[in-house]
């Protein structure tokens, strides 16, 4: 959807975007380091460090709202099933997986679903 309009009209959105959960799909920065540990497997984990710091907040959230004006963008996932997918495709490619396939095979599977009426993917 970005990549059309920067094609279309680049100038006018060649600038910074947010894309993120919806307002009520937001959680706080350990419940996505947990969700992320825990699709990764493999004894996954992460440490905090109990050192002084400087302050980081405990809740992120993203402002999305540019997006959906201008876009018309809102998102298709929630957050758990993004992150989970964000795990995989950062797997696969460790693993040495050409990301084309995988992308046109993921896309596919996308456009059938869709074409089928389904809600999930």
């Amino acid at each position: 959807m970005l990549a059309q309009h920067l094609w279309q009209d680049g100038k006018a959105f060649a600038e910074g975007w947010n894309f993120g959960p919806k307002d009520d799909d937001c959680q706080p920065v350990q419940w996505v380091l947990d969700k992320m540990v825990h699709f990764w497997g493999d004894g996954a984990h992460y440490e905090i460090d109990k050192s002084e710091q400087p302050h980081e907040a405990n809740f992120l959230k993203l402002d999305c709202s540019k997006a959906a004006m201008r876009l018309k963008w809102h998102p298709k996932w929630r957050l758990e099933q993004t992150l989970e997918q964000i795990v995989h495709w950062h797997r696969a490619w460790l693993e040495g997986a050409d990301m084309q396939v995988k992308m046109f095979a993921r896309n596919r599977k996308i456009h059938s679903l869709k074409t089928n009426n389904k809600k999930t993917l």
